[in-house]
């Protein structure tokens, strides 16, 4: 992040803000990565468990690709909360 950072600083252009967005999706996405790899496997289980009976009203009115994606959703956002990290993206900030 500092490194783009100071990318952005030293020019006289600002770069493009989709183009920002997504190199900040990359980091965040390393970034979930490397949580989820740190994280004992116990709290991810739990983690999803809670998501499963949150999203179980909902799995006969969803696609499986849909609910897949809102669970994968749910376990980043309760991880990133639960470890104070923010999200990586112009939208949060």
């Amino acid at each position: 992040l500092r490194e783009m950072a100071a990318e952005i600083e030293g020019k006289s252009v600002l770069p493009k803000l989709e183009d920002l967005e997504l190199r900040l999706t990359v980091q965040e996405e390393k970034l979930f990565a490397v949580l989820l790899a740190a994280v004992m496997d116990d709290e991810i289980v739990s983690v999803r468990a809670q998501a499963d009976r949150e999203l179980a009203p909902y799995r006969s009115k969803m696609p499986a690709a849909q609910i897949g994606q809102l669970q994968k959703q749910y376990v980043y956002k309760k991880l990133l909360e639960e470890y104070g990290i923010p999200r990586l993206s112009l939208f949060y900030m």
